[in-house]
């Protein structure tokens, strides 16, 4: 009873269906949202002897948080019974076409930046997915758009069949929710699914920078395009003097689109999700101006890198959406100053070695919470002794440590490389609690000195 079964749930009951909403939780929030959904007409269960029989179901639409090796989705498999993803039935609704973007970190950015180049440009879209309203929502009732633009997860393209997106775009590959895929292998094949149905008149669009993408998009059906930070592309986006450069099929041109300078968003994954989004709107059809109006424009989003406050020379970031421990490696190489890093939580079967390692010449104190913090300080000890090390048991604590060990010139920044769950209900949650925590003492300081 999450936010795109539900509206899944409502979909369908439009449609025709009888439809059962299901959860193993039993909540009073839940508990609220199934008498909502009654009254609809929709049958709902929950607990955990809600899955006392699958007679008289027909297709299953499973919620991208139940694994498929499950017991209630084995039991349908083997009856025979369909398992879709909710992406999977929104496909069916619409002829609109879809730009999808997934990938391990910067897919909200660079459907949120596709989008603001697209009302840029002044082109009707709507955005969809995990960034917002669920695609089944947007593509049952959306009549004006021209193009819809995605945010996937790998877990909706578990359960796809012929989902295909007319401009596909897979950012990066590293180390995530690999508690739920088991191995790199797997995680790759699924984020690659994307790309399974498209056509010659589609777009597959990757980081040349990235080595598995590389590797893995050899031989698909679509049109290859490639977009790279550090070396010139036959068919994409590319740097170049200092300049954003463009060379698309349509007219095999080289075009100037405009200087990196513009670019407002820290660090060089940043870099890497600009040229992403251009490449997308680029093969739509946009204009260099529009782009680049949007990029200039753009200075990022909430819990992503997002400026807090300063605080007697030392700023603060909350990056708290960095949930694995490349995420939080990429923000710690986007500043040049010396870093408090607050970091901790759940972790998702990940290893930690490569961030400490990453933390070398950047990071001069670690502040950790949660269930992860002793696993993340082993791996610093083992790669750094240099790094002091402290433990705290709440954000505020963590926020007090930071202040205390932080000089004017450093940079407080809460980049977890963590699921939430363990502390906060989501990232959102635990973003803002430590934001909070900042202002708390920004007050406080201000109230001293006006004393």
């Amino acid at each position: 009873m999450g936010v795109s079964g539900v509206a899944t749930a409502k979909v369908l009951k439009g449609l025709g269906a009888e439809v059962t909403v299901v959860d193993e939780a039993d909540t009073p929030s839940l508990r609220a949202i199934a008498s909502s959904l009654r009254r609809t007409g929709v049958m709902t269960k929950l607990g955990t002897d809600a899955f006392v029989s699958l007679n008289s179901v027909d297709l299953i639409v499973v919620s991208p948080g139940v694994p498929t090796d499950s017991g209630v989705i084995r039991q349908a498999e083997s009856s025979g019974i369909e398992v879709l993803s909710e992406i999977e039935i929104a496909a069916s609704l619409t002829d609109i076409p879809m730009i999808a973007v997934t990938g391990t970190n910067g897919k909200t950015t660079v459907v949120t930046l596709i989008g603001e180049m697209l009302s840029a440009a002044h082109i009707d879209h709507a955005v969809a997915g995990n960034i917002g309203r669920p695609l089944i929502e947007v593509a049952a009732s959306e009549k004006k758009a021209k193009v819809l633009v995605v945010e996937v997860s790998s877990f909706q393209l578990e359960h796809i069949k012929r989902f295909r997106p007319h401009i596909g775009i897979i950012l990066n590959i590293s180390e995530d929710h690999l508690d739920r895929h088991r191995n790199m292998e797997g995680y790759l094949a699924l984020k690659m699914r994307l790309f399974e149905n498209q056509t010659k008149r589609d777009f597959a669009v990757i980081n040349k920078d990235d080595k598995r993408l590389v590797k893995a998009a050899d031989n698909k059906n679509a049109q290859v395009i490639k977009y790279s930070r550090l070396q010139a592309v036959d068919q994409g986006v590319y740097i170049q003097d200092g300049m954003i450069k463009i060379k698309m099929p349509q007219s095999g041109e080289e075009r100037v689109v405009g200087p990196v300078k513009d670019i407002r968003l820290q660090g060089s994954h940043n870099v890497e999700n600009v040229l992403a989004a251009i490449a997308a709107a680029s093969l739509y059809g946009l204009e260099p101006e529009p782009m680049m109006k949007a990029v200039r424009g753009f200075g990022g989003l909430k819990h992503r890198m997002e400026y807090i406050t300063g605080i007697d020379g030392v700023e603060y970031y909350d990056d708290s959406k960095a949930t694995n421990p490349d995420a939080a490696l990429r923000a710690i190489q986007s500043f040049d100053r010396p870093i408090v890093l607050i970091a901790g939580g759940r972790n998702k079967n990940m290893d930690f070695s490569a961030l400490a390692k990453g933390m070398a010449g950047k990071v001069k104190a670690a502040v950790l919470i949660g269930e992860a913090s002793d696993e993340i300080g082993s791996a610093i000890s083992a790669e750094n002794k240099d790094i002091n090390i402290y433990n705290a048991l709440s954000m505020d604590q963590a926020v007090a440590k930071s202040q205390q060990v932080a000089g004017s010139g450093d940079i407080v920044i809460l980049s977890p490389a963590c699921a939430s769950f363990d502390m906060f209900s989501g990232y959102e949650e635990r973003g803002r609690v430590f934001a909070k925590a900042v202002n708390h003492i920004e007050r406080k300081r201000k109230a001293a000195v006006n004393d």
